[in-house]
């Protein structure tokens, strides 16, 4: 058994709670900064002293500014907003003057529409009954024309006891022929000798004689600023090789007439020469000058001498064409009057060639033509007008582009095709269907139009 003496009771004393003295030892806790302090459930608690009240007003003041900033926002925003209404309001407003703007300028367009439709619709109503009264017309002058295509009788005339038939024959291809056919009673005389006729009766013979007849051509080629063109076919010797002898190779010269003196022409078979009025400012689609030749069909050489006296009215006899500048005061080539005083004529046809220049100048031709009369039996009793007919013939010098004739309704050019002979090519010498049917051939009036104006097939 444990001891109980002295030492081991003081050991116990030591152990064992002063009991009757109940009391608990505080823990000193540390200081909390700013001032705070604990609560009873050992948590800090937020001071009450300056450093609290300092961030206090801080936290208070960025409340303040947060609540000012947020304020400043939504008005901002509130305006912004209102500007963006403002602005679809003003879009709405522009958008719908817009509309507006664009409907009446639609609607206007469409009235402007209607409007030039109609003027269009009546301005083709208008030009379609033109056009069909011209092609009536064109046709009816193209059927007159047709019938009477071997010549259109103009004018009769009688002398003495000869009659005169003028005729002037336009054909389809530009060609205006001008003739004149003597017929009618023959003055005779008494026959007594051979050398002056042939005996016609028993007692009577015809007298060996002229027909000249003398001519004023006006020809006015795409205006009045013409000139002559000299066309003389020559004959030049070419040598093909060395030792052969040279042949002859026909070449054109061709030359422009400066005054009258230089535009007379005078026929001579050795020398042929074609003389044409043409205008060197208006070309073809060839670009060669526009004009019409003169080309004789009878001619004749005056076989008295140039210094008789008959020859001063008769002059005009020694030129088949002389070409004049015109003048108002030079009408004809002779008078009536002649007759009385051949020697002293009142008019002197040569007076009229005095040197005036014929470039690119409004001229006239003058144009004689003629022929023999060798009277026979068959011009007893009376002298047919098939014997005896003078004149000349104006053709087309380059004036078209091409055959002008090919522009007639009528005319259909057929060609045999060799490789198949199954078929024809058909060409109508225009643009136009190729087939055998003339339908779409051109009026006169067309045709006149289209050589004024050449079509891209030539450009």
């Amino acid at each position: 058994m444990a001891g109980t003496g002295p030492a081991e009771q003081v050991r116990l004393e030591q152990r064992r709670p002063r009991l009757p003295i109940r009391w608990r030892r505080r823990r000193r806790r540390r200081p909390l900064p700013n001032g705070a302090r604990y609560t009873r459930g050992r948590q800090p608690m937020a001071g009450t002293g300056p450093a609290e009240q300092n961030t206090t007003s801080k936290y208070e003041e960025l409340v303040r500014e947060q609540a000012a900033g947020l304020a400043t926002s939504q008005e901002r925003q509130a305006e912004l907003v209102a500007q963006l209404l403002a602005l679809q309001q003003e879009s709405q407003a522009k958008e719908s003057e817009l509309r507006d703007s664009v409907g009446a300028r639609e609607a206007a367009a469409d009235q402007a529409k209607a409007q030039v439709l109609e003027a269009a619709a009546a301005d083709k109503a208008a030009l379609t009954s033109q056009l069909k009264e011209t092609r009536e017309e064109a046709e009816k002058r193209e059927s007159a024309l047709r019938k009477e295509v071997d010549g259109l009788r103009v004018a009769a005339s009688e002398a003495s006891a000869k009659h005169y038939q003028w005729d002037h024959v336009f054909y389809t291809d530009g060609t205006i022929e001008v003739k004149v056919q003597a017929f009618g009673y023959l003055q005779t005389v008494r026959y007594e000798v051979d050398p002056y006729s042939y005996k016609l009766s028993p007692d009577a013979a015809g007298t060996l004689h002229d027909h000249v007849v003398h001519w004023k051509v006006d020809l006015d080629i795409a205006g009045q600023s013409n000139s002559v063109m000299r066309s003389t076919i020559v004959v030049r010797t070419y040598v093909w090789d060395v030792g052969m002898e040279g042949i002859g190779g026909k070449r054109l010269v061709r030359s422009m007439a400066e005054t009258e003196h230089n535009a007379t022409l005078f026929i001579n078979p050795n020398t042929p020469t074609r003389m044409a009025v043409v205008n060197e400012d208006a070309l073809n689609a060839r670009g060669n000058p526009r004009g019409y030749c003169i080309d004789h069909k009878t001619f004749t050489y005056p076989l008295i001498p140039d210094d008789a006296w008959i020859m001063e009215t008769a002059n005009f006899m020694k030129y088949h064409v002389a070409v004049t500048a015109h003048k108002d005061d030079e009408p004809t080539s002779t008078t009536i009057f002649d007759q009385a005083t051949p020697k002293e004529p009142v008019v002197r046809f040569e007076d009229y060639i005095d040197g005036d220049s014929v470039r690119r100048q409004d001229v006239v031709a003058w144009v004689s033509a003629g022929t023999w009369h060798i009277p026979v039996a068959e011009d007893a009793p009376n002298t047919p007008s098939t014997a005896h007919a003078v004149g000349f013939v104006l053709r087309p010098f380059n004036y078209f582009d091409e055959d002008a004739a090919l522009h007639t309704r009528e005319v259909t050019i057929i060609r045999n095709d060799f490789e198949t002979m199954e078929a024809a090519v058909v060409d109508t010498g225009m643009m136009a269907p190729r087939d055998c049917v003339p339908h779409a051939g051109l009026t006169a009036h067309a045709a006149v139009d289209s050589f004024d104006s050449p079509t891209d097939d030539y450009k």
